[in-house]
Order: structure tokens, then C-alpha cells, then sequence
């Protein structure tokens, strides 16, 4: 986004918050890669240290959601932030992964520190089924599992037939509702955040989530019937949620069952944004679990 745009959406934010987000994005300019299924894919590389960092962001968010993350870590890790697979046009799972592998090896980067935020955190475990060797640990941050999709078949045909039905301004308005509704006294960032959701928003049409409502149909139809196995991976996994998140909360259990031993981090409030709303806390908790791993060697597969 160019500094119009800063002003356009921004213009009720602390001028702080915006221009740390005007600068980070003229420090951090997108690179591209053109993946095997020949999409284009817009992704932020920096950073430097011997471990990578795979920042994989929820929904229709940017890379550039992570840009707190990013200004703290990236002296200590090297990092690669794409923006959402949605974004790129891209909707089966399989195609991600194999977007995901394709940009690690565009980079080089042989293992990474996989962290997936929302409907990242789905990204990111069927990155680990497809990848294993590539995922050195894993971090699944306000995320359900993959069979969670399979209990949402007739809500996401409500949604889809909602959204067919409707303009899209109306769509885009309950979108940001529904987003943004919870907001934490405590947040310095309440403002930011909306204003980033909104600005987020304003390149989603009804053509994309279409598309991503029906791709999403489908992985409920598969992983009805498929249960993911990690019993020969060895890295650790942290799952991160917030004791306000309708979303995630009660997926703990499943994801604990699913990662036996798993850490696990529940921050007092931030709902389902907590990376937004208290980034500082956020990051803090994600330096205080990296800070305690040991490297995974695993060989890839001839």
C-alpha cells in the first residue's frame, strides 16, 4: 500500500502506529515467485541468523500483519512472510503446501520454524503432513484443527449462499463486524487494528470468497474422513490462544490430543486478534518458546 492509503485507512490511529506500519512497508518491500502451479506469490524475506522463521498470516491478512514480529526477530532469525494463500488466488491445501515448499526452496532455507495464525494454523499442519522434513517446529497460534472443518459443513453453505446473495459492501460490513466486534479495553491497539482488518478487507471481492467458502467445503468433505498423523516427526509444537477467542478456545483440547505434548500459551485477552491488539505480549511470548529449542536435523527425501 502506497502513503495514501496509510492515510485513507489510518487516519484515527496514533500517528505512531501508522507510521511504524508506513515504514516497516518501505523497508520491506514484496519479492515474487512464481510457484509450480504458475500462480505468483508475494512474500517479505529479510532477516538474518542460522534459523528461518515461515510466518504464515490467517484469512485475507497480509505479510505484513506480522510487522511487529518482524522488527523484533528478524536481527536473530531470517524470516519469510507470505500474504495469504486466498490472496494469491490459491484455495486447495495441497497447492499451498506445495507453494510453501517451492518458496523455501526458492530461498533456500532447508527447515523452518513454521507459525500459523487462524486459518494459518490449517496451512500450517498440512504443510507438516506434506512436509515434514521441511518443518523444523511448529507454532499454531488462535488456530482448530483440520478436522474442526468437517463440524462446519452446513454453516460455510449458509455463509456461501449469504454472500451470493448479498452486495458486497453489505458482505465487506459484516466481515469487518464480525473481524473487528471485539475490541480490549487494555489494547493501545484497538484503533490499528481495525483500521488494518478494514484496509485488508477493501481487496476482497464476492469472485474470492466464493472461492474460498467452496474450497473450504471441500477440505471439511475430506478431512471427514481423513485423520492427520505426526508420529514421525520429533519437533516441538507451542499452541497459542486467548481466554476471549470464541473461535479457538474450545479447540484447545482437540489440538492437545492431536499434539500430546505440545506447550501451551493462553494469553488473558486479545480474542482472536491478540497479535494485533497486544503485539508487544505477543512477540514476547513467541521469543520466550523459540528461545528454548534446540535445531531438528531431519534429511529430506531423495
Amino acid at each position: 500500500m502506497q502513503s495514501q492509503d496509510i492515510k485513507k485507512y489510518y487516519k484515527h490511529v496514533p500517528r505512531q502506529q501508522a507510521s511504524t506500519l508506513a515504514q516497516f512497508r518501505k523497508q520491506h518491500p514484496y519479492k515474487t515467485l512464481r510457484c509450480r502451479s504458475g500462480s505468483r506469490w508475494r512474500y517479505i524475506s529479510c532477516g538474518q541468523g542460522q534459523r528461518t522463521l515461515l510466518l504464515l498470516p490467517g484469512g485475507f491478512m497480509r505479510a505484513d500483519m506480522w510487522f511487529y514480529v518482524i522488527q523484533q526477530l528478524k536481527h536473530h532469525y531470517r524470516i519469510l512472510a507470505p500474504d495469504a494463500h486466498i490472496l494469491h488466488q490459491m484455495y486447495a491445501l495441497e497447492d499451498v503446501s506445495h507453494a510453501l515448499d517451492d518458496l523455501m526452496e526458492h530461498e533456500d532455507a532447508e527447515q523452518a520454524i513454521v507459525v500459523g495464525i487462524s486459518a494459518g494454523g490449517g496451512i500450517a499442519q498440512t504443510f507438516l503432513q506434506m512436509y515434514p522434513e521441511r518443518v523444523e517446529h511448529l507454532i499454531l497460534s488462535h488456530s482448530t484443527t483440520l478436522q474442526s472443518l468437517a463440524q462446519m459443513k452446513e454453516k460455510l453453505q449458509k455463509i456461501k449462499l449469504f454472500v451470493r446473495l448479498q452486495p458486497l459492501f453489505v458482505v465487506r460490513q459484516m466481515m469487518l463486524q464480525k473481524l473487528a466486534a471485539h475490541t480490549p479495553h487494555a489494547s493501545h491497539w484497538g484503533d490499528f487494528t481495525r483500521s488494518y482488518i478494514k484496509e485488508v478487507l477493501s481487496s476482497v471481492d464476492k469472485k474470492i470468497l466464493l472461492q474460498t467458502l467452496e474450497a473450504s467445503l471441500q477440505s471439511a468433505r475430506h478431512f471427514s474422513t481423513h485423520t492427520p498423523s505426526t508420529k514421525d516427526w520429533h519437533g516441538q509444537v507451542l499452541l497459542m490462544t486467548s481466554k476471549d477467542d470464541p473461535h479457538t478456545l474450545h479447540q484447545l483440547p482437540a489440538l492437545q490430543r492431536l499434539y500430546p505434548d505440545a506447550h501451551q500459551h493462553i494469553f488473558q485477552q486479545g480474542g482472536h486478534h491478540t497479535s494485533l491488539h497486544f503485539p508487544e505480549t505477543y512477540c514476547a511470548a513467541l521469543e520466550q518458546f523459540l528461545a528454548q529449542l534446540t535445531p531438528q536435523t531431519i534429511s529430506r527425501a531423495a
